[in-house]
């Protein structure tokens, strides 16, 4: 559960890092919108456009820690606050 805890911040932290990534590589380094590699308008699309929201997973997530920390939380209760902590943090890491 600690590492479910930290996973919103590192897929939050990838989910941003990887299409800067990809910008800084079609711009060749520049991070203009005039300087690109691309050949067509697909692959200019592909590194300029964002990724596909899947809310399914984000619900799925959230219903996981729900259903752990109601099963086990009975026997050990450091998972209250810790089932708090997560899904605060899925919340927080959805809105930005």
């Amino acid at each position: 559960m600690t590492i479910n805890m930290i996973m919103p911040i590192i897929s939050c932290a990838i989910s941003f890092i990887l299409p800067q990534v990809k910008v800084w590589y079609d711009s060749k380094g520049t991070f203009s919108p005039y300087v690109t590699r691309s050949k067509s308008m697909g692959k200019y699309k592909f590194f300029r456009g964002g990724s596909a929201y899947m809310i399914s997973f984000k619900y799925s997530d959230a219903l996981n820690v729900c259903f752990i920390v109601m099963m086990y939380g009975i026997s050990m209760p450091i998972l209250f606050p810790i089932g708090a902590i997560t899904l605060t943090l899925q919340r927080l890491s959805e809105r930005t």
